[in-house]
């Protein structure tokens, strides 16, 4: 089972993104986000700072949708429990 903290996370994200227009907006940023590109081209010279930074990206919007694809019911993984503990 979720904590009670990580689940008003969860109902928050939901809240924002679960929504038509929060939908909407997630699926923007994945056209707009590496999200579903190669971050490394064969051939191509590969930059360190940006494919940090595309990642990055794409962390962030996976994150969003872990939040929003939640079940509120299910056990915690033990990554979810410690970055809770560290709010």
């Amino acid at each position: 089972m979720l904590t009670p903290k990580q689940k008003a996370i969860v109902t928050a994200y939901k809240r924002c993104f679960a929504t038509e227009d929060g939908l909407e907006v997630l699926k923007d940023l994945k056209r707009w986000t590496i999200l579903n590109r190669p971050g490394i081209l064969a051939g191509q010279p590969i930059d360190k700072d940006r494919l940090l930074f595309d990642e990055a990206q794409r962390m962030l919007i996976l994150y969003i949708l872990s939040k929003v694809e939640a079940n509120l019911d299910e056990t915690p993984t033990e990554a979810e429990t410690q970055e809770t503990q560290r709010w």
